[in-house]
């Protein structure tokens, strides 16, 4: 079946990630062998290292890989298809114009992958000069040379390939890279300009000394080869005295030293004295490891005796330790200094007491005062007569039985209960609360009487709470949003101006009883809804409507019933 053949290069390439297998043909192909695939510079095979779908497809297809790809190998898919016509049609009569179509698709391919050969060859650009086509000169004349291209741009012949000619001669020709020997000194050569040689030996005062290149400097070889011999002779001669200091047992070598040889006999001398000195050495080291063991017991002693102080005395730290400085139990006695009290502190075998106390710290004597902290005894404290007793953990004032926790034996007062405010209790009126108005008097603002009554404002409350003057709650706003939310820990009026249709959300935090209103208020377009979620009740069971007007107000006023059950009702058009 014929097929649509792209405007596109007959070649395709690919850099892979690891173990990629598939890669696109991005070019039409007429059968799996019209394409070669390349990893790097080798040449797959089909079905062996790769599979081909796609084969007669608009668009082209793809291979893929029967083994993955390395990172970064690249991998090459161009069309090849042979250079070959596979239908021929009659003379006269019908033909099949399906096989006339693949045959003209054949032949655009083909042209496709001829122009993707010659855009990787060597070619002269569109707008080169000059405009003839570019023959390479005859094969007599570039034979040994290489190629060059002339002041026009023309392909021409070039320099001669240049190799070893042997020795220099005058009146020879020599091209470029032509390499010669120097007869007169061994050195040799390389030819950097074609010329015809004249003159004479050696190239380096020839008049065209500057058309050669010194590759090989005969004469600063020889003269390393010289200094070579000259040490090897100087080596031989360190080889004998070295010998000679080795060896000889009489006299001196050179500049008054004598051999190896003549100082080990002088060494095996001094060894025979040295084991006598050895002998005494030995006496000497008897009397030394006495001296020694008597030292290292006074050691001992003294460690014992750090030891000791170390384990008693801790040093400074921040707080009571529980092991010594050496991390054993503590001993009774042990002593260290706290540095945050400041204080020095005691260990008494199971506790930790400090050793001593500031003049700050312990009761003074009748006429001083006292700062600090009292500490009083187990069994109770009694000061005066039937003034301050503390009996256990119980206080009485102005008695010496307390009942309770904290006894008091008349008022309690904060404040002088004049002019200058006061909070006190009494039998009969219970807890007073009393703060100074104009003048000097105090004017009773708070009282909780014996029958549990709070008045504010008042002093006689008769029912169970009783204002005197106005008592307000604040509004809080609430946030508009699609369902609107209401936290009644906040406060017991709110309101909200709506943006759109809202529903308005179950409240958090409900507590049974709590009452107030929320003012609801159209924004400057109007006709926005409200809906109610299900802890809202309403008269008959009914959800109110709002005023739609623009900028309309309605207020509901409700009163919790539990924790999902809130009583409402709306008061419409209210301004």
């Amino acid at each position: 079946m014929a097929i649509i053949i792209n405007d596109t290069s007959a070649r395709a390439q690919y850099t892979a990630t690891s173990g990629q297998t598939v890669f696109t043909v991005p070019f039409e192909f007429f059968s799996n062998a019209d394409l070669k695939v390349y990893i790097g510079e080798t040449l797959k095979t089909l079905t062996t290292h790769y599979t081909v779908t796609g084969a007669g497809v608009t668009g082209g297809g793809s291979i893929t890989l029967t083994s993955g790809a390395t990172a970064g190998q690249v991998v090459t898919i161009v069309r090849d298809i042979p250079v070959s016509r596979v239908t021929d049609f009659p003379l006269s009569g019908p033909f099949n114009v399906d096989d006339l179509n693949t045959e003209l698709d054949r032949l655009t391919a083909i042209s496709q992958q001829l122009e993707t050969k010659l855009t990787r060859t060597v070619r002269l650009d569109d707008f080169d000069q000059p405009n003839t086509f570019q023959v390479l000169p005859s094969k007599t004349s570039r034979a040994g040379k290489i190629m060059a291209f002339d002041s026009n741009g023309n392909v021409t012949v070039g320099e001669e390939i240049g190799n070893w000619r042997g020795n220099w001669a005058a009146g020879t020709a020599y091209t470029i890279r032509d390499m010669v020997k120097d007869t007169s000194n061994s050195n040799v050569y390389r030819c950097n300009t074609a010329h015809s040689s004249s003159g004479s030996q050696p190239i380096s005062s020839n008049a065209d000394s500057a058309k050669w290149d010194l590759i090989i400097d005969a004469s600063a070889a020889a003269a390393s080869a010289a200094a070579a011999a000259a040490s090897e002779a100087a080596a031989s001669a360190s080889a004998a005295l070295a010998n000679d200091w080795a060896t000889k047992t009489s006299g001196p070598v050179a500049g008054g030293e004598y051999s190896a040889k003549y100082h080990a006999n002088a060494a095996s001398t001094s060894a025979s004295n040295a084991s006598t000195s050895a002998s005494n050495a030995s006496t000497s080291a008897s009397n030394a490891s006495a001296a020694q063991t008597a030292a290292e017991a006074a050691r001992d002693a003294t460690l014992a005796a750090y030891d000791s102080f170390d384990d008693r005395y801790l040093g400074a730290k921040t707080s009571n330790p529980t092991l010594d400085n050496d991390g054993n139990a503590l001993v009774a006695g042990a002593l260290y200094f706290n540095t945050v009290v400041p204080e020095m502190r005691l260990y008494t075998g199971s506790a930790w007491v400090a050793a001593y106390v500031s003049g700050a710290s312990y009761v003074a004597k009748a006429g001083d005062t006292m700062t600090g902290t009292l500490n009083l005894p187990s069994n109770g404290l009694t000061v005066g007569t039937n003034q301050l007793a503390v009996s256990s953990s119980n206080v009485g004032i102005g008695t010496s039985s307390p009942a309770q926790k904290l006894h008091v034996n008349g008022d309690i007062r904060l404040g002088d209960g004049g002019g200058t405010g006061a909070i006190f209790t009494d039998a009969t009126n219970g807890l007073r609360f009393m703060l100074p108005a104009a003048g000097t008097s105090n004017t009773e603002s708070m009282r909780i009487d014996s029958s549990g009554n709070v008045g504010i404002g008042t002093t006689s409350p008769s029912p169970k709470l009783y204002v005197s003057g106005s008592a307000a709650a604040n509004i809080s706003a609430l946030t508009d949003a699609a369902t609107i939310a209401v936290n009644m820990s906040v406060a017991n009026n709110f309101s909200v101006t709506l943006g759109g249709n809202r529903t308005l959300g179950n409240p958090t935090n409900l507590t049974a009883g709590q009452s107030g209103v929320i003012f609801i208020t159209q924004d400057g377009t109007g006709s926005r809804t409200l809906a109610y979620s299900s802890y809202w009740d309403f008269p008959s069971q009914t959800a109110p409507t709002l005023t739609t007007t623009a900028n309309a107000v309605d207020v509901l006023v409700y009163t919790v019933r539990s924790s999902t059950s809130i009583a409402a009702q709306l008061l419409t058009n209210i301004g």
